[in-house]
């Protein structure tokens, strides 16, 4: 008989980590990820560039826009924080891709507990607060009102460093600025047609080339209508997915709401209590458990849900970017490639 051939024994490879230990493993890489992406924010100029719009913000009878007042609430909030409005210049107004004039552009200034600089430039939609004009006499005045924050809005996703949108969803339209696509309802009112929006998709189509851009879209972004985690968080990752960058993304997981008879914003107001807690974390350095817990307050008391948080923040990553050796190599492989045959070899 032939000697017996006895398999070596395998390599015994150490235990990986536990359930629980991978779990806060992930979590640490989140709050890192976070960390970095805030920081990245001031990085280059020790300024944050906030752009925030404010879309057409119609009641279910069409007869008000509330957009103008809830800008005004955030304007007010924001300087009972001390920070100072300044009137746009030409220079700037291009910047933001409106013109100089623009009657519903504000831009204002303040500073981190650290010294640096926040720079907020919003605008919000309707000629004013009456529907009934915005979408009767005055409906040509109210086009060119709309064009502006859409074109606000457009540059907001290409450039801005914090890009906030503070609106309607649209039933997953996407952002909107316009007065809405009407259909004949019960009792001869009109109501919002979201069947157009469904199938049209008009905001994700105007603003999705601006967000695809690849270094210049924001590094923190928040749209607070209703449901746009569901809405629309799949397709931020496609829009980021080839950025060297990661974006925290600010999402709301259902119905968002406001009573706008009430003069306050924190407990009334909860699109605009998130727009200002991005604020108030970029002012105090906040890290993401913090942010986390200031996104906890955003909510009116009587819509809580303790199971399940109104804001999901999420760090969509980009494209990892490449290391010097990676580009060292595919530098040295192109120099050793053969060179292409020319006619007649």
């Amino acid at each position: 008989m032939g000697e017996e051939k006895v398999a070596p024994a395998p390599d015994k490879q150490p235990p990986g980590p536990s359930a629980e230990e991978a779990k806060l493993l992930a979590q640490r890489e989140k709050d890192a990820a976070f960390e970095k992406t805030v920081k990245s924010i001031f990085t280059d100029d020790g300024i944050a560039d906030i752009r925030v719009t404010f879309g057409y913000d119609d009641t279910k009878d069409a007869r008000e826009a509330n957009d103008p007042i809830r800008a005004e609430r955030f304007m007010n909030s924001l300087k009972e924080l001390g920070f100072q409005e300044h009137p746009a210049s030409e220079a700037a107004a291009k910047t933001l891709g409106v013109p100089v004039e623009a009657p519903n552009l504000r831009i204002l200034t303040g500073q981190t507990k650290k010294g640096q600089m926040l720079r907020v430039a919003l605008m919000w939609s309707a000629l004013s607060r009456s529907g009934t004009k915005n979408i009767g006499v005055g409906y040509k005045d109210q086009l060119l009102r709309s064009d502006e924050a859409m074109d606000f809005t457009k540059k907001a996703c290409a450039e801005a460093e914090v890009m906030i949108y503070v609106g309607h969803s649209r039933s997953g339209g996407g952002p909107d600025t316009y007065p809405p696509e009407t259909r004949p309802a019960a009792g001869g009112v009109s109501s919002t047609d979201f069947s157009y929006y469904k199938k049209n998709r008009p905001g994700m189509q105007a603003l999705g080339p601006y967000l695809r851009k690849r270094e210049a879209t924001p590094k923190l972004l928040s749209w607070t209508g209703c449901l746009s985690d569901e809405h629309f968080r799949s397709w931020f990752a496609e829009c980021f997915a080839k950025k060297s960058h990661h974006t925290a993304v600010i999402l709301s997981t259902r119905l968002t709401s406001y009573t706008p008879w009430e003069n306050a914003v924190q407990g009334f107001d909860e699109g605009n209590m998130v727009a200002l807690a991005i604020i108030h974390a970029l002012y105090e350095g906040s890290n993401r458990e913090e942010m986390e817990a200031k996104l906890r307050a955003c909510e009116m008391d009587q819509l809580r849900d303790y199971d399940k948080p109104a804001w999901r923040l999420t760090m969509l990553p980009g494209a990892a970017p490449q290391q010097p050796a990676q580009v060292a190599e595919q530098a040295q492989a192109q120099t050793k490639a053969p060179a292409p045959a020319t006619e007649g070899q």
